[in-house]
């Protein structure tokens, strides 16, 4: 009998990632496009993730590149602490934004509602505060935390429970002056994203979603561009339905 071709697929990229990641990462995001079951995807996206070298090759070879959703999808839930640049990496690779279906919006904005009148913000904010969520690098609560996002600390006060469903699950619609990113390639193909901290005569500073800075010299820019929020939109699909009730509980 033979086996089954959509099984085998996922073991050929396993091994791949194996033995040369840097030569085949092109051949395995090909891979892991065409299995249709979720336990094929998971397989192979927690053998890729588990290499040293797989983020920073991930985010150079996404660029351009088109994933399935649900590979996309499965590479976010799948990373036990993915830094933002490669969620934002496979958010455009897989278009997520574009699949956010109103449905899940209301669903949604249900679990908030309830965890207005139900949580508990002491003991939801360990949601907030997970590591592979990123959000203290990013944003900062009475003085702690990171300064590429707004500061969050009165964010309950400031915002309806709609607002905070929508800043999670389409952040670009709803983005702060002054926190769009700026989008920087290089004459050497490097790219930068990041909220723009200063500029000068000679460099741009980019305050970067790992709460880094990067100095680009500007004879070494081949372009700019403004880009949208820094925060993925896919982030809340790391979260069940219990936990997204204790993040907008602890928000709200």
């Amino acid at each position: 009998m033979q086996p089954d071709s959509v099984s085998i697929r996922p073991r050929i990229a396993r091994s791949l990632a194996s033995l040369n990641l840097k030569d085949s990462i092109d051949s395995i995001l090909n891979v892991m496009n065409e299995p249709d079951r979720e336990a094929d995807l998971r397989a192979v996206w927690q053998t890729l993730l588990q290499q040293k070298e797989a983020e920073l090759l991930l985010v150079k070879t996404l660029r351009g590149k088109v994933l399935s959703p649900s590979t996309a999808t499965t590479g976010i839930r799948e990373a036990a602490a993915v830094p933002p640049p490669l969620l934002l990496a496979l958010e455009k690779a897989g278009n997520l934004a574009a699949f956010e279906s109103p449905a899940n919006f209301e669903r949604t904005r249900a679990r908030a509602q309830q965890a207005v009148t139900a949580g508990n913000p002491d003991r939801d904010e360990s949601v907030y505060r997970r590591p592979e969520l990123g959000c203290v690098l990013c944003h900062s609560i009475g003085g702690v935390g990171g300064k590429v996002g707004p500061d969050l600390t009165s964010i309950g006060a400031r915002a309806p429970v709609d607002y905070l469903v929508e800043s999670l699950l389409a952040p670009n619609e709803k983005i702060k002056e002054g926190y769009h990113s700026l989008i920087v390639e290089t004459t050497n193909g490097e790219e930068y994203s990041g909220v723009l901290l200063r500029k000068t005569p000679l460099e741009l500073d980019l305050l970067e979603a790992t709460n880094q800075i990067a100095s680009i010299p500007k004879r070494k820019i081949a372009n700019r561009t403004i880009g949208g929020s820094l925060m993925p939109a896919c982030l809340i699909e790391r979260l069940d339905a219990s936990e997204q009730i204790n993040m907008f509980c602890f928000l709200a």
